[in-house]
């Protein structure tokens, strides 16, 4: 009978794990990766996905690596569908940026929803303080608007 408790324990575990590896979890998880091949993730934003439904006020969260932030922040966008500026923030750290680390972020956009046109984008781009366009990086995640 003992044996039998432990096999299920452990049958518990594991399929826990493998749900929570499948995204059954957080299944709206979107990154950008530096390293394709290695899965290196440079920007990781929680909750929104292409083609997500958002709404006034946006509440953004996620993590970015420490070199994506300066002063403990980086700047991120929401365009319509005519790449016209409907808001605009800053996503602060939630940590020490002073790494090269993940760093959980988060941010709020409060903008008004256009009236031509249904989709949009959100941008995040990091604080390139060297202002070499070699260094400028970004992650797009096309949006549509409830």
């Amino acid at each position: 009978m003992k044996n039998w408790m432990w096999v299920a324990g452990l049958v518990l575990i594991v399929s826990l794990v493998i749900w929570f590896k499948s995204g059954a979890i957080n299944p709206a998880l979107t990154c950008l990766y530096s390293d394709n091949q290695n899965k290196i993730e440079t920007i990781c934003v929680d909750g929104i996905k292409n083609n997500s439904l958002i709404k006034s006020p946006l509440t953004v969260t996620g993590r970015a690596r420490g070199n994506w932030f300066f002063e403990a922040s980086f700047p991120l966008e929401l365009l319509s569908q005519d790449n016209q500026v409907l808001a605009q923030n800053h996503a602060q750290a939630e940590g020490d940026w002073m790494t090269t680390d993940l760093v959980p972020f988060i941010a709020e956009l409060q903008f008004e929803t256009p009236l031509e046109g249904d989709n949009g984008k959100l941008i995040f781009k990091n604080d390139n303080s060297s202002g070499l366009p070699e260094n400028d990086a970004q992650l797009i995640i096309p949006v549509r608007f409830r």
